[in-house]
């Protein structure tokens, strides 16, 4: 389907919202106390044929050229993209023309519908062609296509109703090889502008374009119109024609970019042009303070008294209000027509509790000036986030509101649509939106949004491994979570169950450890004052070991941090969280004193770190991991050794282990003290005599260790289980044999030798009880005595009536 659209950005932004809860019953009384006219017979929006404008000179695409087959890109090939905009005295009027070649059969597709999403509060649709071009032949479709109005949401799922229609043409019998001709223009602007114009036009394309033609007329009774452009594209030609402005861009063969993943929002693919009547930050300031006149009412100053007796000072009324607005006023977003832009009256978002990013901030600001203290309302770009300081000043620059308060000589950022954020009023974390301008007649530019220093992970983890030598394991991990991490684990919390969260996370440890049950219930913590929240779990887990005698640990939290880009060859840079930090330790008490090497590495780029170090200690292995970022992107000079320390970190990071016979304890430092003290007196003769057995020695040890590293290789591939290939086995819980005794499972268990041949003695044989899925397991063990293997079996007895 083709989609276009006559917006730029979209006014508002759904940020951590109840995202959960229905909505049907709440639009339908919306609806009905609100706009009670769209309950009328009158439809909101219609759509006319008629002839071109006369104001508009035709453009003939280049039908003759053949298509570059290899150039197409969903099956479409662009030979003419038209977009012609006239502002003269209080009108703004828009004609739009698509030229497009169906291709292949996905092209047909793609072309065959045709979508007009637009404003029906104050622009009006004029459609003036769609016809098919077929073997040279023009056939027209104003008849035989079929033309719907439909008032849909594609942002709904976010709580964002924004009024728009979208016109729906569907094309009659399109085939592979049709040229789509389609022209329409849309009149009006909104009136919330004041009579000035500000909009976005794209100058890239997503498909290969042989002609994109953009013409912009300016009257002289018109605002002065700026323009700038991001991405790739020439500088127009700037005339006057009849003692009008004319700026025209005529761009041929244009490109597109490869379609690439992870693109830095300030990275225009494809290039953009930005054009706007308003001359400065500080006229787009001016401009908004209208929209948020101060708004003192009794209603306000009598919740702002409330929240002021609630408190012994007032930064805690202060903090009150920030937390009743974020708390107990739901995101909802009705940004219609005006309202795309301009917020609601503070009363009436306090009377029904909901409102988008603007209403909130602004219901804020008011409760706090009658708190008497001062603040206001700040825009923002939650994508372009700091580079808003290089866009075009404009209202469409900025899809964010927030709060801005000035209290004992501090000036604080507060997102009034961030729920259940923790921390006193120095301590609350500032959303991570880089600039912003505050809504004041008197702001002449930008000002940062600065994020405070990390100085220690947001998110850490600690996994308590106790493993016993029948092979079960007990497992307590504690998280702890810090400031933005906190409110975000905070707002999961109030939205799911315990149950269900227990749930959850018990799957995602099954996926390592078959059979693992949860042996105490989630213990959950949340030092709001502080922003803290910790969360302890507890679980059994029947087998630590994998039947190999191998057990990998990866260190889940980092792993997506350490992804690679689908796109490794790239033309565009590319995109990583920021700022991130992670810590994550695994601490493994063992029945025997493992063969570990302690060692600490360090992985690093300019844009990220990672720190893997490994301790032992007697029987008690620990592995601590922290990933830590340096930037948000990666430019593509940089991308090669980036790639490689992806790859690096991700064979470095984990540990391995290897199951040791617990009853041979290892040589004493004593001992080895002793030894070493002994040939120390007789370096010479036993160098002499021993060098050839120490030949024949390393060489044995090197093949040994080379059949572990291939041991460990092979276990990190099976860690999350064997393949669906794979033969049930007795020696995994989930595959355990249904027996009528005890007796029944010691003769089952021992009727098969061990692998190395040799018989199992049935007086060797260890019964263990164990818990799996709700079931009660009895495992069967014992240890060859010819070659030290712990062979392991799971058994079933019927369940006592």
């Amino acid at each position: 389907m083709l989609r276009v659209t006559a917006f730029g950005k979209k006014a508002g932004r759904a940020a951590q919202g109840l995202r959960w809860l229905a909505r049907a019953l709440l639009v339908t009384s919306f609806w009905a106390s609100w706009w009670p006219v769209a309950a009328s017979a009158e439809p909101r929006a219609v759509a006319r044929w008629a002839a071109n404008p006369a104001w508009v000179q035709e453009l003939t695409p280049d039908l003759g050229t053949p298509v570059d087959r290899d150039a197409m890109r969903n099956g479409t090939y662009t030979l003419l993209h038209d977009t012609r905009i006239r502002l003269q005295g209080k009108t703004v009027e828009r004609y739009f023309r698509h030229v497009e070649m169906a291709v292949s059969q996905a092209g047909v597709a793609t072309l065959g519908e045709v979508e007009i999403e637009y404003s029906p509060e104050y622009q009006q649709l004029v459609l003036h062609r769609a016809e098919l071009v077929r073997d040279g032949h023009v056939i027209d479709e104003r008849k035989l296509a079929t033309l719907r109005m439909i008032e849909q949401e594609p942002d709904s799922a976010s709580r964002v109703y924004s009024g728009s229609v979208s016109a729906l043409l569907v094309l009659s019998d399109v085939r592979p090889g049709d040229v789509v001709d389609v022209a329409y223009s849309l009149d009006g602007s909104n009136p919330i502008l004041d009579g000035r114009f500000a909009n976005h036009v794209r100058l890239g394309a997503r498909a290969q374009a042989r002609r994109i033609h953009v013409e912009v007329t300016s009257a002289a009774d018109r605002p002065t119109l700026h323009w700038s452009v991001s991405g790739t594209a020439p500088a127009p030609t700037d005339v006057l024609v009849d003692g009008k402005r004319v700026l025209t861009w005529d761009l041929k063969e244009v490109r597109p970019h490869p379609a690439e993943d992870r693109i830095p929002a300030e990275f225009a693919v494809p290039a953009d042009l930005a054009l706007s009547e308003f001359a400065d930050w500080a006229d787009v300031a001016t401009w908004a303070s209208k929209l948020y006149p101060p708004a003192p009412s009794p209603t306000l100053t009598a919740k702002a008294e409330e929240l002021r007796r609630a408190a012994p000072t007032l930064e805690g009324a202060v903090l009150g209000a920030i937390h009743f607005v974020q708390d107990d006023v739901r995101y909802l977003s009705i940004s219609m027509g005006p309202h795309s832009v301009k917020p609601h009256v503070p009363t009436a978002i306090y009377a029904q509790r909901f409102g988008d990013c603007k209403d909130k901030s602004y219901l804020l600001v008011e409760l706090l000036r009658a708190l008497g203290v001062e603040a206001h309302a700040a825009l923002a770009e939650s994508d372009l986030k700091q580079h808003v300081r290089q866009a075009l000043p404009s209202p469409f620059a900025f899809d964010h509101a927030i709060a801005a308060i000035e209290l004992g000589g501090k000036r604080y950022f507060v997102d009034a649509t961030w729920a259940y954020q923790g921390g006193s009023l120095d301590r609350l974390v500032p959303p991570d939106l880089g600039a912003a301008l505050i809504v004041s007649p008197s702001t002449t530019d930008l000002v940062d949004v600065p994020l405070p220093p990390l100085l220690a992970p947001p998110l850490s983890e600690v996994s308590d491994f106790v493993v016993a030598d029948t092979g079960t394991a007990k497992l307590r991990v504690t998280t702890t979570y810090a400031g933005e991490e906190a409110d975000g684990m905070r707002a999961r919390l109030a939205s799911k169950s315990e149950a269900d969260l227990s749930h959850e996370y018990l799957n995602f440890y099954e996926k390592a450890f078959p059979g693992v049950s949860i042996e105490k219930a989630l213990l959950i913590r949340d030092a709001r004052a502080a922003d803290i929240v910790t969360v302890e779990e507890s679980y059994s887990i029947p087998e630590f070991w994998r039947t190999d005698g191998q057990r990998s640990l990866i260190p889940n939290l980092l792993w997506d941090y350490l992804e690679a880009p689908e796109s490794q060859r790239r033309e565009a840079p590319l995109y990583l969280s920021h700022p991130v930090w992670l810590r994550q330790e695994q601490r493994i008490t063992l029945p025997f004193a493992p063969e570990i090497d302690p060692n600490q590495q360090t992985l690093d780029d300019t844009a990220a770190k990672v720190t893997r170090e490994i301790k032992a200690n007697g029987r008690e292995v620990t592995a601590v991991h922290e990933y830590r970022s340096y930037a948000g992107v990666v430019p593509v000079s940089g991308l090669t050794h980036h790639l490689q320390f992806l790859s690096d970190s991700r064979k470095q990071v984990g540990l391995d282990l290897t199951k040791q016979d617990a009853n041979v304890d290892s040589v004493s430092p004593d001992v080895r003290s002793a030894r070493h003290s002994h040939t120390s007196q007789e370096p010479d003769l036993l160098l002499w005599v021993a060098t050839p057995a120490c030949v024949g020695i390393a060489g044995v040890l090197i093949w040994g260790a080379s059949q572990r590293r291939a041991r460990v290789r092979a276990a990190r591939k099976r860690q999350f289980g064997p393949s669906s290939g794979s033969k049930p086995s007795y020696d995994l819980p989930q595959h355990a044999q249904a027996v009528a005794s005890l007796d029944a499972a010691l003769g089952a268990f021992t009727h098969s030798a061990c692998a190395c041949g040799a018989p199992l003695a049935r007086e060797a044989v260890a019964f263990s009880q164990v818990s799996y899925q709700g079931r009660t397991l009895h495992a069967a063990r014992a240890l060859c005595a010819q070659c030290h293997t712990l062979k392991r079996a799971y058994f079933q007895l019927p369940v006592a009536s």
